[in-house]
């Protein structure tokens, strides 16, 4: 198969997760809304079990429509098209603090960042970059410990290099292999989640021509290490 063909069928297999996506929305929300009335309307006639079987149905329809939602944003990234522009990384930093403000708050967790640049680059994905992998590091704490991320960044001739440091549950070496894989939880399986945030994360990061990699050991943190070509003349920015 050639390098046309195989692209084309790519395309192709995204468009059609994106329509199957989107379309399954709808008959969901029906699912959802006839549970929610059985439930209201005939909570008094309804035995311990049975509302127990709602409770079940409720809560996975909830997790169905977080994995769609998923599985939209990462047909999306595919399709975003935004123009490049030139993107102030500690602003970007700055919107995910106010994004995860409240698990934050909850967690009493710090970031850690400063004097990160401005790079020529597709905003709207970087955000989500980020997003995710501060997110990630968030609700893979580790008990007892309040998290501490730190964002930092290496400038070379061609591309910038960020990492992303945190202090939390780590990742055994033999699931390392398994983190970019789409569904596939490691670790503390617990936390809520689909299974799609790391895998969005090495596509968005792929389409902009840069590779993602983590370092991890139990219980001593995770370092995500990815990387941005250079495709404008950029400079520093102090915040």
């Amino acid at each position: 198969m050639s390098l046309k063909e195989l692209n084309s069928k790519n395309s192709d297999l995204e468009q059609y997760a994106y329509t199957v996506s989107h379309d399954l929305q709808e008959p969901l929300r029906m699912i959802s809304g006839f549970l929610t009335q059985l439930q209201k309307k005939y909570s008094n006639v309804l035995d311990e079990k049975a509302t127990m079987y709602i409770h079940y149905a409720m809560n996975g329809t909830k997790r169905m429509k977080d994995i769609i939602i998923d599985l939209l944003e990462f047909s999306r990234i595919t399709r975003n098209d935004d123009p490049f522009v030139e993107v102030n990384i500690n602003e970007i930093i700055s919107d995910v603090e106010l994004m995860n403000k409240r698990l934050i708050s909850q967690s009493k967790a710090t970031i850690s960042y400063n004097d990160l640049p401005v790079i020529y680059t597709n905003r709207t994905v970087l955000m989500q970059i980020f997003q995710n992998l501060v997110n990630n590091s968030l609700k893979y704490s580790l008990t007892g410990r309040n998290p501490f991320i730190e964002i930092t960044f290496t400038e070379n001739d061609d591309y910038w290099e960020f990492k992303i440091s945190d202090n939390g549950a780590g990742i055994a070496e033999e699931d390392l292999e398994n983190v970019f894989v789409m569904f596939k939880r490691v670790g503390n399986t617990s936390a809520k989640g689909t299974g799609m945030g790391l895998a969005l994360v090495k596509k968005a990061i792929e389409n902009l021509n840069g590779s993602i990699r983590v370092e991890s050991e139990l219980e001593v943190g995770s370092s995500f290490y990815f990387t941005i070509p250079k495709t404008h003349q950029v400079v520093s920015y102090k915040r």
